[in-house]
């Protein structure tokens, strides 16, 4: 083993419950359990490995219920938050808000699919939000500058407790099983079982996804079909992951590893004390409910 990520730290004995966080270049985006969003710019410090830390902005009545979910979209120079079942929308520099889907409500998660447009200019956006016992599909219209629907609704046979694209499908988890969702038409395919715990996607690319099943990730494509002979074995069931070319990184009930997926081996296993969340951008940042690492 090697040491593949060396863990600083950025935040420590944050009087607010931290509920999910997300990152976009220098800046951590960290959501409360209060509705307090807080905005921080990280950068590198003094040669004794600490950590230049700047609250750039305290938004303190930015929601008066916990922010469950943020996802920054840089591109189009926004970020989405969930809190209290709304979907906003936001401006990345001021944090105000741009709009809301108000068809959206009583949403419990989302999923964010930027690509290039076939034109070569631009992106395309698309924005996947769980409603019960449907998908809803929007696309970034930029002439409006908001998310508008892209397709009918999608049934699923439950409420999702995550979603990640994979193509141009859907992969849902369920409590007891996974799935992939065709957005055109609403097909679905079923995978298989979740197993003993939550499930837990990570994207791996524009087309592969790896799915937890008790203690091992299974790499599928956008087609259900398996991507690898084997699949890859954590010591426990890790309860999130995080792709960071060219490892995965995941948060396990007392350790953090770091694997790679060929060849299959663990390259390091940290402690971070009751580490709860992870993101990845351009840096990786993990947090516990009052602590953040970079």
């Amino acid at each position: 083993m090697h040491d593949a990520f060396e863990a600083v730290v950025a935040l420590e004995k944050l009087p607010l419950h931290i509920e999910c966080i997300a990152t976009w270049e220098s800046s951590l985006f960290v959501g409360t359990r209060t509705g307090v969003l807080l905005v921080y710019s990280i950068k590198e410090g003094n040669e004794d490995g600490r950590l230049d830390v700047e609250l750039k902005r305290p938004m303190k009545s930015f929601s008066k219920k916990p922010i469950v979910q943020l996802d920054v979209v840089g591109p189009l120079g926004i970020f989405i938050a969930l809190s209290d079942g709304v979907i906003g929308i936001y401006d990345l520099e001021t944090c105000s808000p741009r709009s809301q889907l108000q068809k959206s409500r009583g949403a419990n998660c989302f999923a964010v699919r930027v690509q290039p447009s076939s034109s070569g200019k631009g992106q395309n956006v698309f924005l996947c939000v769980s409603v019960r016992r449907h998908l809803e599909v929007h696309q970034w219209n930029s002439k409006e500058g908001q998310f508008l629907p892209f397709c009918p609704d999608l049934n699923v046979p439950d409420t999702a407790k995550v979603l990640t694209w994979c193509g141009d499908s859907i992969c849902v988890g369920f409590k007891r099983e996974y799935i992939l969702v065709k957005v055109s038409g609403g097909a679905l395919t079923e995978l298989f079982a979740t197993g003993k715990h939550d499930p837990v996607i990570v994207s791996l690319g524009p087309y592969d996804v790896a799915l937890g099943k008790d203690e091992m990730s299974i790499c599928v494509n956008h087609e259900g079909k398996p991507t690898q002979k084997q699949a890859l074995v954590w010591s426990d069931p890790p309860f999130a992951l995080e792709r960071v070319e060219p490892y995965i990184v995941g948060l396990l009930p007392k350790v953090v590893e770091v694997r790679t997926m060929e060849p299959r081996m663990l390259v390091q296993s940290f402690s971070l004390d009751k580490a709860r969340f992870i993101c990845a951008g351009r840096d990786i940042y993990i947090a516990s409910e009052h602590r953040v690492w970079r």
